[in-house]
Order: C-alpha cells, then sequence, then structure tokens
C-alpha cells in the first residue's frame, strides 16, 4: 500500500466516524509512525497514587500537545493536540501549538488521522512513502 492509499483509506474511514480520545490518538500514532515521522503519545495528566489516595499532578508543562515527534528526513518537530467531540482546546494549548508553528515546527489540532493528513497536504508536507522507517 502506498503512503497516498493509506491516505485515502484513513480519510475514507473517518468520515462521520464517532472516536474517543484514545482511538483518534492511536490512529494519528499509526499514521505519522508510518509516513515518514517518529512520533509517541506525550501523557501528562495527573496520575492516581493509591497509596496516598490522591491524584499527583503530572509533571510535564501546562498545554504540552497530546502527541510529539519529528519527520525523519527533515528533523522537523511535529505536534497533535488531540481534540474529539465537545472537547475544545485550553489557552495553553493553543499557545503551545502556535508556538510550534511559529518556530517553523508541524503543529495542529486533528480529531483523527485525516485531520493529520489534510494539515500535512495543505502545507505541503510530503510523507514519506509508507512503510519508509530508517531513521536510527
Amino acid at each position: 500500500m502506498t503512503s497516498n492509499e493509506f491516505r485515502n483509506t484513513i480519510l475514507k474511514k473517518n468520515k462521520g466516524l464517532a472516536m474517543t480520545a484514545n482511538q483518534a490518538t492511536r490512529q494519528i500514532l499509526d499514521y505519522l509512525n508510518m509516513t515518514g515521522f517518529y512520533a509517541w503519545r506525550n501523557n501528562n495528566n495527573a496520575v492516581y497514587d493509591p497509596k496516598k489516595e490522591v491524584f499527583r499532578s503530572g509533571s510535564v508543562e501546562k498545554g504540552v500537545a497530546d502527541i510529539m515527534g519529528y519527520q525523519k528526513k527533515s528533523g522537523i518537530i511535529i505536534a497533535v493536540e488531540v481534540k474529539v467531540g465537545n472537547d475544545k482546546p485550553t489557552p495553553e494549548q493553543t499557545r503551545f501549538i502556535d508556538g510550534i508553528a511559529k518556530a517553523g515546527g508541524f503543529a495542529c489540532f486533528a480529531s483523527c488521522a485525516g485531520d493529520v493528513a489534510e494539515y500535512l497536504e495543505k502545507h505541503q508536507i510530503n510523507p514519506a512513502p509508507f512503510g519508509e522507517n530508517d531513521y536510527l
């Protein structure tokens, strides 16, 4: 399957499809990691401490994107904030995404891999051919 065929499949599958944030995050990660990016989930939520019976706040800066990574061929950073349903960006998230974009990185809000594919196409960022994963 070529990257264009994969992209078109993703775009078709996302039409009118309701996904959870976890499903959308996984789908976006799969898309990025199969098309010339190295990306990971950047967990920054509070964690429950069963011994103290409290939530400990995350140690990450407020507003940092859900998905972080870089394009293998250029080294340019990518940041994707996943928003599904009625979920709206916080001012900190908007500031972070805007900051990455202004600094020359790839940054967007997305509810599915199709949104990321459209962002990359709109900004004329050509993903690597499907399955090309030579970065190390």
